[in-house]
């Protein structure tokens, strides 16, 4: 599968409100970010997979602004076995181990994966 086909599925996956993801069919290795190669066996053998959007927060930065707004940044691990950067929308603290659930906004006319605390 070529680079620009994946980066194509990637962005209608997203549009569609659904997350995507690799798998490589030789190892069976998951990752996010578009590549056309296996960063665990060099295969080129991948699949693009849908996430079901559930994930624990791995690690995450919290900042707050002028008027004590807060914003979460976040390494997320999804259930399927990758992790990604994102934001976490959440109006109490976030912390490593919090159940995350996938939410896609539209900003200028792209797709974004960011992700809501779910409630304990």
């Amino acid at each position: 599968m070529r680079l620009s086909e994946i980066i194509s599925s990637y962005k209608s996956t997203l549009m569609a409100k659904k997350l995507p993801f690799l798998r490589c069919r030789a190892c069976s290795y998951t990752f996010y970010y578009t590549r056309d190669i296996c960063p665990h066996c060099h295969s080129r053998d991948l699949e693009i997979m849908e996430s079901k959007g559930l994930g624990t927060v791995f690690s995450v930065t919290t900042l707050l602004n002028k008027e004590k707004q807060r914003t979460n940044y976040a390494i997320i691990e999804l259930d399927e076995g990758f992790r990604l950067y994102s934001t976490v929308i959440s109006d109490k603290p976030v912390e490593i181990g919090t159940r995350v659930s996938l939410k896609i906004l539209e900003i200028d006319g792209s797709s974004y994966p960011f992700f809501v605390a779910l409630k304990n």
